[in-house]
């Protein structure tokens, strides 16, 4: 009796070989699915927003406060004008060296992000930290106790003894509303800080209308001889540049919201341009008028 002899099983080397060959797309699913739970933020701010963020940010307290300081250190309008100029010149060259560091390393985080990426995370740990501590809760605060004295100021009717309280109280609120903003919704807080920027730039168009009209009415005795009695200190002349830099301070804050922008290698520049542009042009405008006006 013969034995029947088993036929090879031809099937198996297939399906083992099937079987090897389904294990890389599963590896390759489970990566996919990985890299997709990724946390991204999301691109919502364009040039008009992006733009807008700078002049916000730029026109502040600083335009309504420096050009008294800048025309008593200069001691004459057409100087004045020159500094104003000059402080906007530097602003821009600086915002432009922000602006490469963005392109290059667009990641949130503005100076931090660019110190810990070229010198390492100890000097960056010290730069936040004075930043956190020091630098932007005083900066902040000076800012809304100014915002808090505008908006006081007329409610008490020039009273001088306006009760120190009432302002302080009106920051906080300020901080607290801002703050929750921000954290809230993105596209909320470009909104707002749109709307901040254009009436900023209303209430800048009108000082520079007032300021045509009067010129209009025959008041130009601040321009016949504009440089006289300027000054030629070189002390006095740093103190009027260190004070209308003061007036274009946050020129490179865009940097911090990098990651936020759309198409950042061109917005991010082209933003800083037209902002830093346009706040000179407006500074040029309205302190040829509001300093003379101010220091008298």
């Amino acid at each position: 009796m013969v034995a029947k002899s088993r036929r090879p099983d031809v099937s198996s080397p297939r399906k083992q070989a099937v079987h090897h060959d389904a294990g890389p797309p599963k590896a390759c699913e489970a990566n996919a699915s990985e890299d997709s739970s990724v946390f991204k933020i999301k691109k919502q701010l364009s040039l008009l927003d992006s733009t807008m963020l700078i002049v916000c940010i730029v026109i502040g307290s600083g335009i309504f406060i420096s050009p008294t300081w800048v025309l008593y250190y200069s001691g004459s309008v057409g100087l004045s004008l020159i500094i104003w100029l000059a402080c906007g010149v530097c602003s821009l060259l600086g915002a432009l060296c922000m602006a490469e560091l963005g392109t290059t390393i667009p990641k949130f985080g503005g100076h931090y992000i660019y110190l810990y990426e070229i010198f390492g995370p100890l000097l960056a740990f010290l730069y936040i930290w004075v930043l956190i501590i020091i630098l932007i809760p005083t900066s902040v605060a000076i800012i809304l106790l100014v915002f808090a004295e505008y908006i006081v100021h007329p409610i008490f009717g020039g009273c001088a003894a306006v009760p120190q309280m009432v302002n302080r109280l009106l920051a906080v609120a300020a901080i607290m509303i801002l703050t929750g903003l921000n954290c809230a919704s993105v596209r909320w807080s470009a909104r707002v800080t749109n709307v901040l920027s254009y009436t900023k730039l209303i209430a800048t168009a009108i000082i520079i209308g007032v300021g045509i009209y009067y010129l209009s009415t025959g008041h130009t005795e601040n321009f016949e001889d504009g440089f006289a009695d300027s000054t030629t200190s070189v002390g006095n002349i740093v103190l009027a540049l260190y004070s209308g830099l003061w007036a274009y301070t946050g020129s490179s804050n865009l940097n911090s919201v990098t990651e936020e922008i759309k198409n950042v290698p061109r917005n991010l520049p082209l933003a800083i341009i037209i902002s830093v542009t346009l706040v000179t042009a407006i500074c040029l405008l309205c302190c040829s008028y509001t300093g003379r006006n101010a220091f008298s």
